[in-house]
């Protein structure tokens, strides 16, 4: 459609990285913060989930006596 920006376009200003001389530092830093956070989680939450797995795995139910 005409007059409406493309979906990287519309990404790029959501996330704050279009490159707007308007923009304040702080919100081209909250950006970046916010693109680091979301790798992490990212690649933590899968993680953290296997080691809990693991340890689950390890532990085990109890055994009979």
């Amino acid at each position: 459609m005409p007059g409406q920006p493309r979906g990287s376009t519309r990404l790029a200003r959501a996330l704050g990285l279009d490159g707007n001389p308007l923009r304040r530092a702080s919100d081209r830093a909250e950006a970046w913060i916010r693109i680091g956070l979301l790798a992490v989680f990212l690649i933590a939450g899968p993680l953290a989930g296997l080691g809990a797995a693991g340890w689950a795995h390890h532990t085990g139910p109890p055994r009979p006596r």
